[in-house]
């Protein structure tokens, strides 16, 4: 998704969820997957956040990018099977309204999964 005026993104990965269920190893993992990808950013922040009924981190990068100071989010929250990665690019001085739309988009992430009983082939 894009900003009205293209100055922001946001976007939405699903993965298999992660065989390690310790949250410091999580937190430890999904800390060096950020820092790869941003390698001459800044770690800035580093929040608890939830969606789709699970609960993860949150981590805020800045760097510059083409003479512009931008904040690079990526949250990671393990759920039901799957692994939710939610990512959020703006300028730094446009944070406040995206960080809104950020939050209503990770908040609004709901999964409703039929109880075992209901599911076929399982006990």
């Amino acid at each position: 998704m894009v900003s009205r005026d293209q100055s922001a993104s946001m976007e939405i990965k699903i993965a298999s969820k992660p065989k390690e269920t310790n949250s410091t190893e999580l937190r430890e993992i999904w800390l060096t997957e950020v820092k790869k990808r941003h390698p001459e950013g800044e770690l800035v922040r580093e929040v608890e956040c939830q969606a789709a009924g699970g609960q993860g981190m949150a981590f805020d990068i800045e760097k510059e990018l083409a003479g512009k100071l931008m904040l690079f989010r990526t949250a990671f929250v393990p759920a039901a099977e799957m692994l939710f990665e939610f990512s959020l690019v703006c300028p730094q001085e446009k944070i406040g309204a995206n960080s809104f739309a950020f939050a209503n988009l990770m908040t609004s992430f709901n999964l409703d999964l039929p109880t075992s009983e209901q599911r076929p082939g399982r006990r």
